[in-house]
């Protein structure tokens, strides 16, 4: 690999914060709780139904790319998803609402013959 690929020891930690940030940080053990878990894994499994189509529109992504940059820059721990969470509770709620509605491939009604 050639030394200009090679990420220094601040881009990896930063990376890894990120990481962290979006996933659950193994070091706090607050975000192991069961509840954290779930609610965490709820949040994003509700934001990724929600993100389906052409919404959200691209202001959306340019606000989830900041409160990322800003946890991962700011932040000493990746521990403080609330900036993240603020952002994609929106998404997480139009995510339910499809989940209700019959806009999702699995629950629409068959074609008649």
């Amino acid at each position: 690999m050639p030394a200009c690929w090679r990420l220094s020891p601040s881009s990896r930690a930063t990376g890894g914060k990120v990481a962290r940030l979006w996933t659950l940080d193994p070091n706090d053990p607050r975000a192991l709780h069961p509840l954290a878990v779930g609610s965490w894994t709820v949040l994003l499994i509700l934001t990724l139904i929600g993100v389906q189509g052409r919404w959200p529109p691209a202001p959306f992504w340019i606000v989830v790319v900041q409160a990322t940059v800003v946890a991962a820059v700011f932040f000493a721990l990746p521990r403080h998803q609330l900036l993240l969470a603020i952002v994609l509770v929106p998404v997480a709620g139009r995510g339910l609402a499809l989940m209700g509605s019959r806009s999702l491939p699995w629950r629409q009604e068959p074609d008649a013959p």
